[in-house]
């Protein structure tokens, strides 16, 4: 009994005895306390000391890694930037600041006396002015470039009650002309020939023609009849040498005695406005016919000299065309 209440503390712990009275005595065994006292240290601090070795060995191993960096680092230097490093851009190339000792020397200036004269601005001539104005139109024929122009009108019976208003065409008709161009009336009545200017053509210049217009208004208030046969006012026309003669009537074959003689008027022109060898005649001759309700006048021999010394058209003009 008291051998096994002795054996038991060495195999559970610290013993324990009964004490007469029925109280218990622990019995602290010499043998085993140190132990005990051995492994419960060791299991408090066990845990502790494992951690601090491996965290003193991982900083050694830092350290030998890093010495060994940089004993091994064999990198250049870092630059060292100044103020006299250029600057790189994408749009400038990198090139050497200039040298401001190598600059040029400066030129030298000469002096006032030196220096020549100013030369004079001397304006030129002003150009002239290349609008071209339109042709001038008489009863509806274009004058085109003519610069020589001869209104070859009419003034027979038929034509009396036209006269005054053909009249007001020509006047209109010169004041659309350029200065430049030279120009004579003739009015016909078979022989009885009037024109103006008496002295050949003259230029077409705004206050020439007023006075002449007044002239002929004066010349032709007597009354024309001897017919409506075109050859001596051609005659006295073709003397004046114009590039294009402007023929007027309202119709030049006649009636009765004052019938004209269409192959003698044709034999007539020819000669005085004869045809060269490839056909052209020096003047060309352009009709203008002057119709009204009702009129009849045949137009054969209008149309026959606009074929052989003009166009080939006659030009069809009504009053109140010319009445504008």
């Amino acid at each position: 009994m008291v051998q096994a209440l002795w054996e038991q503390p060495r195999r559970s712990g610290p013993a324990s005895r009964m004490l007469p009275g029925g109280s218990h005595a622990t019995l602290i065994g010499t043998g085993t306390t140190w132990k005990g006292r051995l492994h419960a240290a060791a299991r408090k601090l066990g845990p502790w000391g494992v951690s601090i070795m491996l965290h003193a060995g991982l900083i050694g191993i830092g350290l030998i890694m890093t010495w060994s960096i940089i004993r091994l680092d064999d990198r250049l230097p870092s630059p060292v930037v100044t103020s006299e490093v250029v600057a790189m851009t994408p749009v400038m190339p990198l090139r050497a600041a200039p040298d401001v000792a190598q600059a040029p020397a400066p030129l030298p200036v000469p002096a006032l006396a030196e220096l020549a004269p100013p030369r004079p601005h001397v304006p030129g001539p002003p150009r002239a002015a290349t609008f071209t104005p339109p042709a001038a139109r008489f009863a509806g024929e274009s004058m085109a470039s003519a610069r020589t122009v001869v209104f070859l009108i009419d003034a027979s019976g038929s034509m009396v009650a036209w006269l005054p208003f053909v009249l007001d065409e020509v006047e209109r008709t010169l004041a659309s002309m350029q200065p430049t161009q030279r120009f004579a009336v003739v009015c016909f009545s078979g022989e009885d020939v009037r024109a103006l200017p008496e002295t050949g053509l003259m230029s077409a210049s705004p206050g020439d023609t007023s006075k002449l217009m007044q002239r002929l208004r004066t010349l032709t208030a007597r009354p024309f009849s001897k017919g409506s046969d075109p050859v001596a006012g051609f005659q006295t026309a073709a003397a004046l040498r114009p590039e294009l003669v402007l023929l007027l009537s309202e119709g030049l074959d006649g009636r009765g005695r004052w019938a004209v003689d269409r192959a003698a008027t044709l034999a007539a022109l020819d000669r005085l406005n004869p045809a060269g060898k490839r056909g052209s005649r020096p003047i060309q001759v352009n009709c203008i016919k002057l119709s009204s309700e009702g009129s009849d006048a045949p137009t054969v021999l209008m149309q026959a000299i606009d074929e052989a010394h003009g166009d080939g058209t006659v030009t069809m003009v009504g009053l109140e065309d010319l009445d504008q």
